[in-house]
């Protein structure tokens, strides 16, 4: 085999198995769509094995080698791969190879394992002492084997294919005579019984000639019509499946493929099944084209579509493909939860395939609006729409990974729609939407665009600020550490405006990220972030910063409470007033008067009276600001006091103290006259609202014509 094919074939593998775990994090591992998923893994990993490769992954100093090659830094950051080695070395190791004994169980069950959190596996002693627990045996972990040696198969468990082999060889070695036939029936009978990947296991092995195909017979003797149908469609879909990465191999499906038609009811049953199945799809898909709604309840005929759109894709029909697309879609968005549930695991499944092969990607494309409209347009969270996030946010790591950022907009829209609460949708779905913003917005995608937001190019800034914030919550992380780090007044300032335009999606990691021991500059900026989007509900985390050590900090704090408002703002701002510093109490003094805050009026008349003010450096400029306050108000009860003030020089002597500045006595004076002509107003309106009407002869209204 030539380096390039086996490099080429390593990434398939690679591919492939962190398409299987992705799977195995949504589905069971009994779902037929994850068996699908596994078995395209096995296929492409068993590509390397019919050339005696083992497939390794090893991390050194030297970077990062599969199969034996190094990796290239570009083939590295493509998603698919970059989040398979990140699942794969987050267990803390340095190397990992499969040996080609390596069974489909034993790929399995490494796969299962691979979707566990690292932690979790850690406490069970690491890797390769998980791998062990689980009967890995065929698999090195830092160059040293694990798990056990023997093939010993659980006495209750069901029947395992690595026994099946060995018993079909005793057997028919010791079974001769006129016993065999009876041994067969029971032992037939006895696998029919099973589960069908049990006898899809069975039916697996080469079962020509002699014993084993009496055995064969009695095994499918004892399966009804209709379960043997549901066998032949299992096999014929797992088939096609991996058809395109065995490589014209004979696999373990072809066998059980074999074994099933060989049998004249086997042929026959087929035979009856596809006229049957062809019928109904013909004639679902005719009606579907009418936009007749009844084949969205013909529950044979969307079993079989996914089907039918594979073997459209095989052939390259995509405008029948997309057909399909956009006739099941009307139903995904505007028939009932029956049919939304019966069409959507469809669509997913179509999307997977679509994500599989390159070639389709214009199709993918197409078909990631609809599930798009549909995850906003949902109301109920289900394991599909769990899927379907998931599948989206996979397709915009793509796209983003390939520099095709506007090819995803939609999806980021969608999410960010969603998450910031525009739509009424369950916590469960909000926290979906906000997981896949974060799965999307991995460190890759972010810190180049952090840095572009430094560019010299208007343009670059304006393109990374855009993308950044329809990354939303995904990309808060990484801004706010920026935010804490950057030495660029700059930079902060553009962060802080990307934060900004996020809205109410950046709240939940701006909450979570307040400290009040972290530095002054990174407090004042979460601060003044909070008076941007947050809402009264945040002013508990904001108030308690107007007593911080620092005084721009507590600037900010003043600021933000401000912004936000509310009664709630206003009642803890006048609060913060009697302990507040000079400096302080200026800003506080004239938010009260911009309010126009009633409840005000006595603290500030108590306060203008106060020893402390006539003792404070800043007693005028705090005299002046409570005048204006005072005005601004426009409390008739507060006049005597500001007569004072103002009359102070011709009388000489004034109750709270001496040396009031010009400027004050003129803010009092000032006061004076605007409280008293707001009650000439307010009498002149209340004057002519009592008068009475005109009245004319006769006492009628007269009216002006």
């Amino acid at each position: 085999m030539e380096i390039p094919d086996i490099e080429q074939q390593a990434m398939d593998a690679v591919i492939a198995m962190n398409a299987a775990v992705q799977r195995i994090r949504l589905f069971p591992v009994s779902n037929p769509s994850t068996i699908d998923y596994i078995d395209n893994a096995f296929g492409a990993v068993s590509v390397l094995f019919e050339k005696e490769v083992p497939f390794s992954v090893q991390k050194n100093d030297g970077g990062i080698w599969i199969c034996g090659q190094p990796l290239d830094e570009k083939k590295a950051r493509k998603a698919q791969v970059a989040a398979f080695l990140d699942l794969l070395f987050g267990f803390n190791i340095r190397s990992l190879t499969l040996d080609p004994r390596l069974d489909r169980t034993e790929f399995t069950a490494f796969l299962e394992l691979l979707n566990e959190k690292p932690d979790a596996v850690a406490e069970r002693g690491g890797l390769p002492a998980a791998a062990a627990e689980t009967r890995i045996r065929h698999l090195l972990v830092d160059g040293q084997p694990v798990g056990e040696k023997t093939t010993d198969v659980a006495p209750d468990g069901p029947l395992r294919e690595v026994a099946v082999e060995p018993m079909l060889a005793v057997l028919e070695t010791l079974l001769e005579g006129p016993d065999r036939d009876g041994v067969c029936r029971h032992l037939g009978h006895g696998i029919a019984s099973k589960d069908d990947e049990t006898v899809r296991v069975f039916l697996s092995r080469p079962l020509d000639g002699g014993f084993r195909r009496d055995l064969l017979d009695a095994v499918l003797g004892g399966i009804e019509d209709d379960r043997y149908k549901r066998l032949l469609a299992t096999v014929r879909r797992k088939r096609e499946a991996i058809a395109a990465s065995r490589a014209g191999r004979k696999t373990a499906l072809d066998a059980a493929w074999h074994n099933l038609i060989r049998p004249e009811r086997g042929r026959r049953l087929l035979e009856s099944m596809n006229r049957g199945v062809n019928h109904r799809i013909k004639s679902g898909i005719e009606r579907l084209f009418k936009g007749d709604k009844t084949a969205f309840r013909d529950a044979e005929f969307l079993q079989a579509l996914p089907d039918v759109i594979d073997r459209f894709l095989a052939k390259g029909n995509h405008k029948a493909v997309k057909g399909l697309i956009d006739r099941l879609s009307e139903g995904l968005l505007t028939e009932g939860p029956p049919v939304r549930a019966a069409v959507a695991p469809i669509l997913i499944r179509t999307m997977d395939r679509l994500m599989a092969d390159p070639t389709h990607e214009g199709l993918m494309l197409a078909l990631s609006y609809k599930l798009a409209g549909w995850v906003r347009a949902e109301t109920e969270m289900s394991r599909t729409y769990k899927t379907a996030c998931a599948q989206l946010g996979d397709a915009a790591r793509r796209m983003m990974a390939d520099d095709k950022f506007d090819a995803c907009r939609h999806i980021l829209k969608i999410f960010n729609f969603i998450h910031a609460g525009r739509v009424r949708k369950t916590p469960e779905m909000v926290e979906a939407a906000g997981k896949s913003l974060e799965e999307i917005a991995d460190p890759q995608l972010v810190d180049p665009l952090l840095s572009d937001l430094n560019s010299s190019s208007e343009e670059t800034r304006k393109q990374a600020m855009d993308r950044l914030v329809l990354l939303g919550a995904g990309a808060m992380n990484r801004l706010l550490d920026r935010l804490g780090e950057s030495g660029s007044r700059k930079e902060r300032s553009r962060i802080i405006r990307a934060i900004h335009l996020m809205g109410k999606t950046a709240l939940p990691k701006l909450e979570a990220a307040v400290d009040r021991e972290a530095p002054w500059y990174f407090v004042r900026n979460l601060i003044l972030l909070f008076g941007k989007v947050g809402t009264e509900a945040h002013l508990p985390i904001v108030s308690p910063f107007l007593d911080h050590p620092d005084p721009r900090v507590r600037r900010e704090a003043l600021n933000s409470i401000y912004n936000i408002g509310g009664r709630e703002g206003r009642r803890r701002v006048l609060e913060a007033l009697p302990q507040a510093d000079d400096a302080l109490k200026l800003n506080i003094i004239g938010f009260l008067g911009a309010w126009r805050e009633r409840e005000a009026v006595y603290p500030l008349m108590k306060l203008l009276e106060s020893d402390a003010l006539i003792q404070s450096k800043l007693k005028n400029e705090l005299a002046e600001r409570i005048c204006n306050a005072l005005a601004a108000i426009g409390a008739p009860e507060v006049v005597p006091l500001l007569r004072e003030i103002a009359e102070e020089k011709k009388r000489g002597v004034f109750t709270a103290g001496k040396g009031f500045s010009e400027i004050v006595r003129a803010a009092a004076q000032a006061g004076i006259d605007a409280i008293q002509r707001k009650e000439a107003t307010q009498r002149q309106d209340g004057g002519a609202a009592e008068s009475p009407p005109t009245e004319g002869e006769g006492g009628e209204e007269r009216t002006q014509e």
